[in-house]
């Protein structure tokens, strides 16, 4: 049995808590503040297929346990990118400049990041994962729900992650170098950390 209460007052939960032990001593209970929040974490366990993305060693992306495969490699770069920046949403601007930093002139590059974007989008559209790209006319992100990510859980403050030596942070992208050297120092420090806001100041 799973019991979820809403309630603030700690002695209440506590109270509800001990009273569904008595009736079933193996029941999951949950508690929590607010109806949101419940309303929220039950969103979440909705969600059954996700992105499974390993961003420490080599940048890979999983669908149901099988490799996702892109036809262009910049088009796995490009979602690599996104997923560094953690939500966050990026302009065309800033993807030409991580992808591809001076080369060529600006008119092709914003031409080559549309083609980008559309294989991308069609790649995800072919799993049923196109929701994981949030997109308007100027800007573009992930959405965190639909991935499960090494480097979330590291952020989130994860444990196990924390402690994990698990290799560079997407080992073969050279613009992931300042995203690897701000982890490298949170992991040896361990500070108090809540999110991943803090490492884009």
């Amino acid at each position: 049995m799973r019991v979820f209460i809403v309630e603030r007052d700690k002695n209440k939960a506590d109270s509800v808590r001990n009273a569904v032990s008595k009736v079933d001593g193996e029941a999951l209970v949950e508690s929590f503040d607010r109806e949101d929040e419940l309303l929220e974490y039950l969103k979440k366990q909705v969600v059954t297929d996700r992105l499974s993305v390993r961003c420490f060693g080599y940048f890979d992306v999983f669908f149901k346990g099988r490799p996702l495969i892109f036809k262009r490699k910049q088009s796995k770069e490009l979602l690599a990118y996104l997923i560094d920046r953690a939500g966050a949403a990026c302009t065309s601007g800033e993807l030409t400049m991580a992808l591809w930093e001076d080369e060529g002139d600006e008119k092709a590059q914003m031409n080559r990041l549309r083609v980008l974007i559309n294989d991308l989008k069609n790649t995800l559209k072919d799993i049923g994962m196109e929701d994981v790209l949030i997109r308007d006319k100027r800007e573009i992100a992930v959405n965190r729900e639909l991935i499960d990510c090494d480097y979330y859980k590291l952020l989130q403050g994860d444990k196990g992650m924390m402690d994990a030596d698990d290799g560079e942070f997407m080992l073969q992208y050279s613009w992931a170098e300042l995203t690897n050297g701000r982890l490298d120092f949170m992991k040896r420090e361990k500070p108090e950390f809540r999110d991943t806001s803090v490492l884009y100041v």
